[in-house]
């Protein structure tokens, strides 16, 4: 984010190159019409005569001409020097240029405190590019304090001299900031910003979109935000796109989009896109099934430290797909998404502990991890808490327990949690015998296709 953040930046100084006055200088006027008709060693000449004289407008064009190689081969460290002499000559567009330097560390060591004193001489002249950097320096708490309030107001005054990086940032304030919390006014700016062609902010209004946060929800608007970004290369606009196409969400559903969609994002090494990309290789979706690759996408996302692609590790450890059975492997990857709170990896490591595979047995840990993972909804979990409570698994039996998670998982439309409610209701184990009751629970859990519960409704 940050590389391209001042990438466009940077893009903003291109734009207005080269610098040139009326001739208030002899040699101005001919250097930048040379610039103009790309007659670089001119232009070099002209401009060099100038900057060695103190001419500031020239340095800062001199300084561009050494960054980009026009002319001169690509040196940044003297781009850095020539900036930098505009720049104590209160040039704003040189001023903004070493805060982008100092920023990110071209051609001089990164230091964010110079940058935001470079970037705060800027500003303060009403320079966008300045106040733009001056602001992202603010949210993110970078050679500044963090703080939103000024955050915003920087970034508002780059925004309304239309810099699109500003007007995303001032989005993204509006969106997470808990003292400007405004979608309405995020998606404005997100939308000034995308209309530009800033991709982060045509992915984010197309989030916006798809959640219905800020606008009416519109899927097909959504596609179309996150096919613009995409197009531009975006990985996390390219793994939308993907899921749009794979969900049939605002177009028609294509396994075969969803897949290169992803595989694009992957290449990009976005745990996301790679965790999805294995999923299609697993499944067979838009792709020949190929345990192989699967195991390899989620593994590249697994190391990148995704809960969810380290869960499904596991899952292939533990069943020896796309790789041999190593039930240790199993638990190391279900143990790291577990630490991170995932519950169906919680409920997976519990299982490991219950079973005693790939660890010692341990009933307490099992139940402990069962529990926690149950607690944050998993059905799954709540059903092995009702096994544990109704088998006295670790614990003592206790039918009201086992009956209490068990309708947990019911609630939640789960057909084995609807099986075993309508059972306590109909032999009264832990709740009050209710065949009326049970016979309803029996009804929803067929209407699921449970196969006891169907068989139990043709008695």
């Amino acid at each position: 984010m940050l590389v391209r953040y001042l990438r466009v930046i940077a893009t903003a100084f291109v734009m207005g190159l080269a610098i040139s006055v009326p001739n208030a200088f002899a040699g101005m006027a001919e250097g930048d019409a040379a610039f103009k008709q790309g007659d670089w060693k001119t232009a070099l000449k002209e401009f060099s005569a100038l900057a060695l004289a103190g001419n500031a407008i020239a340095q800062f064009n001199l300084g561009m001409m050494y960054e980009k190689g026009l002319g001169v081969d690509p040196d940044n460290s003297q781009a850095f020097e020539w900036y930098q002499k505009a720049a104590k000559n209160e040039n704003a567009y040189a001023q903004s240029k070493l805060g982008i330097y100092y920023s990110s560390g071209i051609g001089v060591k990164r230091n964010d405190e110079r940058a935001a004193e470079w970037f705060r001489k800027a500003a303060e002249k009403g320079n966008a590019a300045g106040q733009a950097g001056l602001g992202f320096l603010y949210l993110t708490g970078r050679g500044v304090l963090q703080d939103y309030k000024k955050a915003a107001e920087w970034s508002q005054k780059a925004a309304q001299q239309g810099m699109p990086t500003a007007q995303y940032n001032l989005g993204f304030i509006y969106q997470r900031s808990t003292g400007h919390r405004d979608y309405k006014q995020a998606a404005e700016w997100y939308r000034k910003a995308a209309q530009q062609g800033w991709a982060e902010a045509q992915n984010s209004l197309g989030n916006m979109y798809m959640d219905g946060i800020g606008v009416d929800r519109d899927y097909k608007q959504a596609f179309e935000w996150f096919e613009m970004a995409a197009q531009q290369g975006l990985a996390e606009a390219q793994v939308n796109l993907g899921r749009s196409y794979q969900n049939g969400m605002g177009v028609d559903r294509d396994y075969k989009q969803a897949f290169e969609w992803y595989e694009r994002a992957a290449k990009q090494g976005l745990a996301d896109a790679q965790n999805n990309l294995g999923f299609m290789y697993l499944n067979g979706m838009g792709v020949d099934r190929n345990y192989k690759q699967a195991f390899e996408w989620h593994e590249k996302a697994a190391q990148q430290g995704m809960a969810i692609a380290q869960n499904n590790l596991g899952f292939m450890y533990s069943n020896g797909v796309g790789v041999g059975r190593d039930y240790e492997q199993a638990f190391e990857w279900y143990e790291k998404a577990a630490k991170q709170g995932l519950a169906d990896a919680q409920v997976n490591l519990g299982f490991l502990y219950e079973k005693g595979s790939g660890v010692a047995q341990d009933r307490k840990k099992a139940l402990k991890l069962f529990e926690q993972s149950a607690r944050q909804g998993f059905a799954r979990a709540q059903l092995s808490l009702g096994d544990a409570y109704k088998y006295g698994w670790g614990m003592r039996e206790n039918s009201e327990k086992a009956f209490y998670w068990n309708n947990k998982a019911a609630l939640q439309g789960d057909s084995e949690g609807q099986v075993r409610v309508a059972q306590a209701y109909e032999y009264g184990h832990g709740v009050k015998l209710d065949r009326n009751k049970a016979l309803d629970w029996f009804r929803k859990a067929a209407a699921q296709g449970h196969p006891v519960a169907k068989d139990h409704l043709l008695r």
